[in-house]
Formats: C-alpha cells, structure tokens, sequence
C-alpha cells in the first residue's frame, strides 16, 4: 500500500480546506482505529475515506465496505489505488444525505468507522442517531473538544445538548487522543478517536422528538435556571411547575446539573 505523502504527491493531491480534509498519514494510528471497531466479516460504513489510507485495512476485515465520500477525485484515486478489493462500494456522497434504508440489504446494519469532518461531525452524530435501528456502533474521530462533549457527565461545562442526546441514544466512550503530527496538513486542534455502541443503552425514551426538543429548549440560556429556560421556550408555566415538581427537580437548578435519567422523567411529565 503506498503511503499517504506518496499518494498525495502521485495524484497532485491539495486538501481541500472547504471540506475540512485532514488525511491521516501515521500507519499504527490507522491500524489502531480500525481495530477498535472491532470488525469481524461485518458490513462498514467508512466516512471520508480520501485516498483510501484507512479503506485498505478495513476492506481486509469486513464482509461488505461503504466507501463513502462527499471529494470524487478521492473515490477516483482510492478505487484506482484498491482496485483488488471487491468488496469495496465506492459512494460519491454526502453522508447527511445517505439513506441507509435504500443503501444497505434488507434487514442489514452496519458498522461506522472514520475521520469526521471538523465542520459537520456534530450532524453526523445526529445523524447516525436518527438511524441507530440501522447502526450497531462507530468508532469515529473528532476534534478533541467535540469528543469531550459527548461523553461528559453532568455538572461540568462540556456537558450540553450533544452531551445528552448522545447519551441518551447510545452508549459513548472516548478511546484515546490523535496528535496533529499524524495528519497532511497538521489541524490545529488534537483530536480524539470516541465509541458509540447503539445496541446497548440504558434509557428508554417514549417520544424522542418531544425529548429533544426539552434537551435543547433546557439548554437555550446555560446561564438561566431551568424553570426559565423552558418558559424561554414557550412551555406553559403552570406545565413547567407541575412537572418539575413531579421529576423532584429544583426550578432554581440549571440544566447542566440534570442527568440523563433527570431529563428524560422531566421530557415525560412535560408531554
């Protein structure tokens, strides 16, 4: 397999800033995140492969890979480049926009593994969770700062809105740190490598848009208690009153303070 800076230099390749391509060119790093997803003969879904670096070692393990890429000059080096692995399906899209019911067989999940874009990692989280039924877990890189507001507790200043919603769909673990060094160019932020497992969570949510809507409305103002934020956000008073005091949660409490189980008892007796 040739290596990322003998790629870059074969193809003439310049990461594109506006795509926020950052490519990985430090081989135990690689091979350290592909082994973390755990992949044993399973369907995979790679975000951003760019020039395939990763895609190698991944199509080795999996049965079926999703290659999926927003850069089609990088679907056509990475497919000229891995052009012996059958088992690749090349995918020139944005994965916001992929519909997992019509891309994989009937009754299939996969597995997420890959590099997310600085930009958007926050949608694709939200993406994924919109389609758990469809994901069994994802090893996935972030920038650092994101990975820390996944998977914070409450009562600290990472925990928020991607904090609970995270964890209140799927089961996160941050896994180790990435140093700049081991990216064509260097970003300027150290990223972390998270997992999320989907299949085993410890909540049960009755109506999730109604939850999340709470979750963010709680939120709106950090500064503000959480009776005050929801009024913020047009809940009823007398709702407000009424199910706080029913949740056995304090009115002067700010949202930070609530836990998953705390929001999701709250989201209930507001519905």
């Amino acid at each position: 397999m040739t290596s990322t800076h003998a790629l870059l230099k074969k193809y003439n390749i310049r990461p594109k800033k506006r795509l926020g391509q950052h490519f990985l060119h430090a081989d135990p790093t690689i091979k350290k995140i592909v082994s973390s997803l755990e992949i044993d003969d399973d369907f995979i879904i790679e975000i951003g492969p760019g020039p395939g670096i990763m895609t190698k070692y991944i199509a080795e393990k999996a049965k079926h890979l999703y290659a999926i890429d927003t850069d089609s000059a990088m679907i056509d080096v990475a497919s000229e480049e891995l052009s012996e692995y059958k088992n690749i399906e090349w995918v020139n899209d944005d994965i916001l926009n992929v519909d997992l019911a019509k891309l994989l067989p009937k009754k299939k999940i996969v597995k997420i593994i890959g590099n997310l874009p600085y930009n958007i990692s926050s949608q694709i989280i939200f993406w994924m969770i919109d389609n758990r039924d469809k994901i069994s877990s994802a090893v996935i890189m972030l920038q650092k700062e994101v990975a820390l507001r996944i998977c914070a507790k409450s009562g600290g200043r990472d925990y928020g809105i991607l904090s609970v919603i995270s964890q209140a769909f799927s089961s996160c673990k941050k896994l180790f740190d990435v140093s700049a060094g081991n990216f064509i160019p260097p970003p300027e932020v150290t990223s972390s490598v998270i997992m999320m497992d989907f299949q085993n969570v410890d909540y049960d949510i009755d109506d999730e848009a109604h939850f999340k809507k709470v979750v963010k409305a709680a939120f709106g103002k950090r500064r503000k208690t959480i009776r005050n934020s929801l009024l913020g956000a047009k809940f009823k008073a007398e709702v407000i009153d009424a199910s706080l005091f029913s949740s056995d949660i304090d009115p002067k409490r700010r949202a930070e303070t609530l836990s998953i189980n705390e929001f999701i008892e709250l989201s209930r007796h507001i519905s």
